[in-house]
């Protein structure tokens, strides 16, 4: 052992360092042999009364070790109910992203059922449209044939006024339109 060494290797860093550490470890790490380790533990501690001074901070270390040990445990146990919940969320996650994928696509459908009836209701309209041109168009035709029968009426009794005052008989005078009647049926 150097003079470095010495200076450095000594009864409180003994102490110090078999708080953690085996007297393997602690006797590789100075660079000395095992025996020679023991040797200086002699000269230090000599008796059993030193010998049991160095021990308690081993069984210090010991206790201490068996508390972070149970704490580990403890926090074991924690991680291990955070994965299952972790675990659990996930799954409700899929779940939840499975339902959103059936509503986007049930929306989907019914964004196109929509389409057809919308282009249903544009076909009704305009056929509504049709339908009310045409009615305009029968109504116009409807006037102009309440107008020809309004003159066609006043034909019949300005025929009626004429055969009447000429003497001339109703039957005659149905004859007369009946005639009269075909006539303008040729022109319509």
């Amino acid at each position: 052992m150097t003079k470095v060494q010495k200076k450095v290797f000594s009864k409180e860093t003994y102490q110090l360092m078999a708080e953690t550490k085996t007297d393997t470890e602690i006797a590789r790490e100075f660079g000395i042999k095992q025996p020679t380790l023991a040797y200086h533990k002699k000269k230090w501690f000599g008796g059993k009364q030193d010998a049991e001074k160095i021990q308690q901070p081993d069984q210090e270390y010991q206790k201490l070790m068996g508390e972070l040990k149970v704490q580990l445990d403890k926090k074991k146990v924690t991680v291990e109910q955070l994965e299952d919940k972790i675990h659990q969320l996930t799954e409700t996650v899929l779940k939840k992203n499975e339902r959103m994928l059936e509503i986007e696509q049930e929306n989907e459908r019914l964004k196109v059922e929509c389409q057809k009836w919308e282009e249903g209701v544009v076909n009704i309209n305009k056929t509504l449209e049709s339908n009310a041109n045409a009615m305009r168009q029968l109504a116009e035709e409807n006037d102009n044939l309440k107008n020809d029968n309004n003159h066609l009426t006043g034909m019949v009794q300005k025929y009626r006024q004429e055969l009447a005052s000429k003497g001339k008989s109703e039957i005659e005078l149905q004859e007369i339109v009946r005639t009269t009647v075909k006539q303008l049926a040729q022109y319509i």
